[in-house]
């Protein structure tokens, strides 16, 4: 196979080393991820979907886990962990789905990276940073300490702000790759 037809498999302009791998969405050759690396990205739109239930599976799996664990170490954390797992398992689903599809679109149209990617880390982080505030709200409750209970407080009442500051910061980042690639 020569180089032209190698070029055409990935996409990627100036590659001349393609294998039929994903590339990381704008750079070409360098940071390459296999196909192993989302193998449900072959079975197209359904492959994020998929993911996602089995994701969910596990997620479910692990709390049964730690139910049985707890009922010999009753702790009164963990039962409140689980309990607040079970009431919010329709958002881990929804970011898994929203994520997975993200991911998806940017490996099959790279061009849709400059949207996606800002926007992938925002909600990734904001979801992260939500999980915290309930934990340090929650550690902070049983334990009687202000000092923890206060700073997952200010944490959930800005979530929205956090939201935006991260995607500004992403679109800023994605800006500035894309400006260094086009002069190189």
């Amino acid at each position: 196979m020569g180089d032209t037809e190698k070029n055409q498999d990935c996409g990627v302009k100036k590659c001349g080393t393609c294998t039929g791998e994903w590339h990381f969405p704008g750079e070409t050759g360098a940071r390459r991820q296999s196909a192993w690396f989302w193998p449900f990205g072959l079975l197209g739109l359904i492959g994020p979907l998929i993911g996602s239930v089995i994701w969910i599976i596990f997620l479910v799996a692990g709390i049964w886990i730690l139910r049985l664990a707890n009922i010999v170490f009753m702790s009164g954390f963990v039962a409140l962990l689980i309990g607040a797992v079970v009431a919010n398992l329709q958002w881990f689903f929804a970011v898994s789905l929203f994520l997975g599809y993200c991911g998806y679109f940017i490996r099959k149209t790279p061009s849709t990276a400059a949207v996606l990617w800002p926007v992938m880390g925002a909600v990734n982080f904001t979801f992260a940073m939500w999980i915290i505030s309930w934990v340090f709200r929650t550690v902070g409750f049983s334990a009687g300490a202000t000092w923890l209970y206060e700073p997952g407080i200010f944490i959930r009442a800005n979530l929205i702000v956090i939201f935006a500051f991260v995607l500004v910061l992403g679109a800023i980042s994605m800006a500035a790759r894309q400006s260094r690639m086009r002069k190189n």
